[in-house]
């Protein structure tokens, strides 16, 4: 799926920096590899999933690391951050796919939100009836 101008503009996720008084307390990252990983030639895009505890919740939150590896005068694989002209292309390619990844809903998510949705429902109708009771 490739985002297009029909698609509208894209969706703020953060409007502004938690601080710490707001209780945001990030946990380094659990694990040591990447949840997913996406390459074009010399370029590559590492998906990492950190969990963050805010106001005694705990949320994951997805981030892309974008690098490029080469070789220096030596010999030695070195990696960099920066990207010539022809590896910008490369770059906008591996971030739209890691961006797609993290666009998608993962089961735990669906199942977060058909619960909600089922609770959400279940107290309607609570409520609805809780209306039809005649009171005297």
């Amino acid at each position: 799926m490739v985002l297009g101008p029909e698609d509208g503009p894209l969706p703020l996720f953060v409007k502004r920096p938690f601080t710490e008084d707001e209780g945001l307390k990030v946990k380094t990252m659990e694990q040591d590899k990447p949840i997913a990983k996406f390459q074009a030639g010399a370029v590559s895009c590492a998906v990492w999933q950190n969990r963050v505890n805010i106001d005694g919740r705990t949320a994951t939150i997805l981030k892309a690391a974008v690098s490029r590896r080469y070789q220096d005068r030596d010999g030695i694989w070195q990696t960099s951050q920066s990207f010539s002209r022809n590896e910008v292309p490369m770059a906008i390619h591996v971030l739209q796919k890691a961006y797609e990844m993290m666009l998608e809903k993962t089961p735990e998510q669906e199942i977060r939100e058909a619960t909600e949705e089922a609770l959400g429902r279940l107290g309607q109708e609570r409520s609805q009836h809780d209306d039809r009771k005649v009171r005297i």
